[in-house]
């Protein structure tokens, strides 16, 4: 099951990590310091505005972006999969997340057709951001 990582959104057609989620990944490299032998995905994902090619690819480079500070901290680049989802995988919130102002329950599925259900557009657009996002999974534990 994908861990979302917390706090670390994307600006719309972005893919540099801001400085302030900097902190959220230093959890991460805390992890895989105290765990040597766990390979993990870093699954990166988009909102669904653009074509489907071009949220793959930007999403590829956020996955990346991610490795690069991880490796840049220490950590084996062999111990980290990049793999970019594009807006195939909508985020289902596992609680209730609050945003900007705005609550969005527990259960919610942040679906295209959820998003543009929305009628105030600054929610809408936190709605968006939710799902642009990067989650990790353990993928192997016997690294060597």
């Amino acid at each position: 099951k994908p861990i979302v990582l917390p706090d670390i959104y994307y600006e719309l057609d972005k893919w540099d990590l801001l400085p302030q989620y900097q902190d959220s990944l230093m959890t991460l490299v805390t992890i895989l310091n105290d765990n040597p032998k766990i390979v993990i995905e870093l699954a990166s994902h988009t909102d669904s505005r653009a074509s489907d090619e071009y949220n793959d690819q930007l999403s590829q480079k956020r996955a990346e972006t991610v490795v690069n500070f991880l490796t840049e901290k220490g950590i084996q680049k062999e111990r980290l999969i990049a793999k970019g989802y594009g807006e195939r995988k909508p985020r289902t919130l596992t609680s209730t997340v609050i945003k900007d102002g705005y609550t969005f329950p527990s259960g919610t599925v942040i679906t295209e057709e959820f998003v543009l259900s929305i009628k105030d557009l600054k929610r809408r657009e936190v709605a968006y951001q939710l799902n642009r996002r990067t989650e990790f999974s353990v993928i192997k534990k016997n690294f060597k």
